[in-house]
């Protein structure tokens, strides 16, 4: 899998990442207009209502993306908190977060923590609070899956097999 990190530092240089270097996705203005609503407002419930009535594909997930990018180097660190509460919530139902995933939710969550992480090294960002809350949230949602896979390192090759085969496997995480 070839990932491309993210350097908010370069991309608002360069024009990079922060204009259009991701791949542009066309969508339903309605629903463009909605989430960013949503992230306005401050409202993770509405975004969730918006997500799951356009459904939760990989195209709806790019746009999430994009918007979370756009916002991190824009120092909209407010608005990726609501993003990042919305996709909590739509991960409690074991199909959405199946999705979720599928469509590479992981990957783009881990890409942004590397954004934060950079803006929080870097001498500008150094004291900022809703950057420290942002990385705060970041860490709860990293530290949830190292527990999950700790637990699963101390199980014996059988007890992970079945796991793998529970229809509750979600509900664990």
């Amino acid at each position: 899998m070839n990932v491309k990190r993210f350097k908010p530092e370069a991309a608002r240089s360069s024009g990079g990442a922060c204009s259009s270097a991701q791949p542009q996705v066309r969508m339903n203005g309605q629903m463009c207009v909605k989430m960013e609503n949503c992230l306005t407002r401050g409202d993770s419930s509405d975004l969730v209502s918006v997500l799951r009535s356009e459904g939760l594909s990989s195209i709806t997930l790019t746009r999430l993306d994009q918007l979370v990018t756009k916002d991190l180097c824009g120092l909209g660190f407010s608005r990726v908190l609501v993003v990042l509460k919305s996709l909590e919530v739509l991960s409690e139902n074991r199909d959405d977060l199946k999705m979720l995933v599928n469509h590479g939710l992981a990957v783009k969550v881990l890409l942004w923590f590397e954004a934060v992480h950079d803006l929080l090294i870097s001498d500008l960002q150094k004291n900022s609070a809703p950057l420290l809350i942002l990385t705060e949230e970041f860490y709860d949602y990293l530290l949830a899956i190292r527990t999950f896979n700790s637990i699963l390192e101390s199980l014996s090759r059988e007890q992970r097999r079945l796991i793998q085969n529970d229809q509750n496997q979600f509900q664990i995480l």
